[in-house]
Formats: structure tokens, sequence, C-alpha cells
């Protein structure tokens, strides 16, 4: 061991002693014989290679370019804001703020104000009208009012003044049918007297016309005197004015009697018509306030607020029992149970050229600076297709980006996130070679430098 320490000694201080000597050498001799020093080689492959690598690097190499748009976190659902639908007065409050609810589940007890006493009379009204519909269907048909459905569903004090009423129109309209039937017997009766009368008159005639003949051939034979003829001819002609009288009353009776019929008829149509468009009416009249009804009875059941999803109750605004709320006014905000967040974000009018759904973005939460908690992945899923005038950035269009995860990294523990967090997400929106960035100022000189002024 001791030997070979000694043999590594010697070449050490022997090589040592020669490279001292070559430094009192002339100089060309001394670049001649003096060997170079490994290291300067092994600088010089180094440098080389770095630099072929960082072109090789810089041509393949691409970076992202990223347009920003700033937005915040919102439910994919959308938070159910609970208005009130007109005006009413606060009953009653079944949940507090943070309260879990299921869908359907009572939120709040409202009394709307006059819709108890609007059904009531709408009820009454259709009570009535049914009345007078079962009373002119069955007088329209002919019928019996215990034969209709409408009227056995009813209660027994509504049969009873139903019926009475329908027997009273119904006694009126047969006495004047049958005073008018009346009427028409009598001008029978005075049609049949005076056709006996008129029979009689006629028998008559021709024997008193037999006795003016018989006279008239004795007055021509001077066997009679004028005075006994003109008797005979005064009886003839008495005769033939009776018959004209009776035969004058005789068409006067036939055409009162047409003018009955015809009355009658009339009477009868009339009548059955009245009582037919009576039935339409108010069956029309009816339907009509069966609507009014069922929409007064949709209008009550709002008076129980109910939650339209499962979530949680937030932003309950109103705390006092009796309190008068007006219409549209929100007095809740339910959160969806389950419901992802995603970004809403407002792309400015100079970038949304370059934007379309499918591109990755990178969301970075004001509240949690990415530099030390990380960012999020997303996806544009949903960009619309009119732009909005923003207050601060002007005419921008509204874009929503789905996130690939829920949760946030903080000290090995995992935090949810929640609505309403303001963010900041970098769409990328295309590539460029690094060797682009370093020769681009080139480029802008190349040509503005081509340029006449």
């Amino acid at each position: 061991m001791k030997l070979n320490i000694r043999f590594f000694k010697e070449i050490f201080l022997k090589n040592k002693k020669k490279m001292i000597n070559y430094d009192f050498y002339p100089n060309h001799i001394s670049i001649i014989e003096k060997p170079y020093s490994p290291y300067i080689r092994h600088i010089a492959l180094t440098l080389s290679l770095s630099v072929i690598i960082f072109i090789l690097w810089s041509y393949l190499g691409k970076l992202d370019i990223q347009a920003p748009a700033t937005g915040k976190l919102i439910v994919s659902g959308y938070s159910q804001h609970i208005q009130i639908y007109e005006h009413s007065r606060l009953v009653a409050i079944h949940v507090e703020n943070g309260q879990y609810v299921n869908q359907g589940a009572p939120l709040l007890t409202l009394d709307i104000l006059g819709i108890d006493e609007e059904i009531k009379g709408i009820e009454n009204k259709i009570k009535n009208l049914l009345a007078l519909k079962i009373r002119y269907q069955a007088l329209s048909q002919n019928t019996s009012p215990h034969s209709l459905y409408h009227f056995n569903i009813l209660d027994k004090r509504s049969q009873k003044n139903i019926f009475l009423s329908y027997k009273k129109e119904k006694e009126e309209y047969e006495s004047n049918i049958n005073h008018i039937n009346s009427d028409i017997e009598i001008n029978h009766r005075n049609q049949s007297h005076i056709k006996q009368e008129l029979s009689s008159l006629n028998t008559l005639k021709i024997n008193i016309e037999e006795r003016f003949k018989i006279r008239t051939t004795l007055y021509n034979k001077k066997t009679i005197s004028k005075m006994e003829y003109l008797e005979s001819e005064k009886e003839l002609l008495d005769i033939n004015k009776q018959i004209k009288t009776k035969s004058s009353e005789m068409t006067i009776l036939i055409g009162q009697e047409r003018q009955l019929n015809e009355y009658l008829e009339k009477t009868e149509k009339q009548k059955a018509l009245e009582w037919h468009d009576k039935y339409k009416q108010y069956e029309s009249e009816i339907v009509i306030y069966r609507q009014n009804l069922n929409h007064s009875q949709k209008r009550q059941q709002l008076k129980f607020v109910r939650s339209p999803v499962e979530g949680t109750v937030q932003q309950l605004s109103t705390h006092t029992l009796g309190a008068v709320l007006q219409p549209s006014q929100t007095v809740m905000v339910i959160v969806p149970k389950e419901q992802k967040n995603i970004a809403e974000v407002n792309i400015l009018n100079k970038d949304i050229g370059f934007i379309y759904p499918g591109q990755k973005a990178i969301i970075k939460l004001d509240a949690f600076p990415y530099t030390r908690y990380g960012t999020i992945e997303g996806e544009i899923i949903n960009i619309a297709k009119d732009s909005i005038q923003h207050e601060e950035l002007g005419l921008v269009y509204p874009a929503l980006i789905e996130l690939n995860k829920q949760f946030i990294n903080i000290n090995n523990t995992q935090y949810k996130l929640t609505a309403g967090m303001s963010l900041v997400a970098d769409i990328i929106i295309d590539q460029r070679r690094i060797i682009d960035y370093l020769l681009s100022p080139i480029e802008v000189y190349k040509n503005e430098s081509l340029r006449e002024r």
C-alpha cells in the first residue's frame, strides 16, 4: 500500500516539474510542447451542445396563447329565486336560513287577499246557473228534471227549488197553450153552428124560391095581387141576405181559426227556441265560470309556497308575520342539491373570434392564489350568440366553463367550491413556437421598414 502511494506521488511530481519547465520555454515552443487542458474541450463541447439544444427547443417547443376572461362560479342548475305571485299577507314561515328542504316542501303560508270570498262567489254563481240550465234543459227536451244527471247529484233543497221553478214555468206555458186551444175550440163550435144555420137557410131558400116561382106564375096570370108577389120577392131577398151574412161570418171564423193555429204553432216554436237558447246560454256561462273557478283555486293554492327543487334555503328576506308582500318580491333563494359549480365568464369582444366550445381553460380563483394553491382546469361548454353591455368591460359575450373538479386542495384538505367566487379564466386559444416570439421583433421591424410614410 505504501509502495503504491509512493509510485503515484513520484508520477505527479514528475508531471508537475515537467509542466513548470514548459513555462520557461519560448512561447511558440511552449504552445507546441505544452498539452491543452481537457477542461477547455469540455467547456467548448458543453457550450456547443447547449446552443444546439436551445435552437431545437426554441423551434420545437410551443407556448400557449391565452385569452383572459373574468367571471364567477355559479350553480349549473341556477339558484331558484322564490317570488310572491300577488298581493298577500304572510301567515307562517316554515323554514330558516341554511335549512335543507325537499322538493315540494312548504316554505311559507300566505293569505291571498280576497281569494276566499272570490271563490265562494263564483261557486254560488255556478250553482244558480246550474239550476237555470237544468230547468231550461228539461223544458227544451220536454222531459222531467229527475231524468237529468246534474239534477240528481244536487242536494234535496236545490232539487226542490229547481222542480218548483220548472213546474211553474211549465204550467204558465201550458196555460197559455190551453187558452189558445180553447179559442180554437170555440171557433170550431161557432163554425159548426153557422154551418147548421146555413144548411137550414139553404133549405128554407129552396122552399121560398119554389113559392116565389109559383107566385110569379100566378102574378103573371093576374091570379094574385102585386102585393102578394112583392111579399114573396121580399121573403126571397131576406133569405139571400141572411145566407150571405152567415157566409161572411163563416169566412171570418175560418180566418180566425187559421190565425189561432198559426199563433199556436208560433208560440210553441218560439218557446222551444227560447228554452233551448237559455239552456245553451247558461251552459256556456257555466263553462266560463268554472274556468274562472279553476283559475281562482290555482291562485288559492299559491297560499302555500313550496320548494321547486331539493336544496338549501338562503337569503330569507322576511321574518315578520303579518307582513304584506308585493307581487314579484323575492323572499328567499333555494340552492339546488348536488349541482355542479360552473364558471360564468365574460369574453372580451376582441377575443370572441378565436374562442369556441370545447377549448380548454385554466381557472384561477381570487380566493385562493394560484401560485400557492394551484389552478383548476376546465372546458368551454357554451358561448352566447349575442353580446351584452358590461359596465366596465363594454360589450362582452357570456360563456360557461365546466370545471374538471369541484374542490381545491388546501393543506391536504379538499375545500369544496361555492357559488359566487370570483375568478379569472385563461382560455387557451392557440399555441406558438418559442422561436416565433424571438423572431417577432425582427419580423415587425422588417415589415415596417418596407413601408413608405
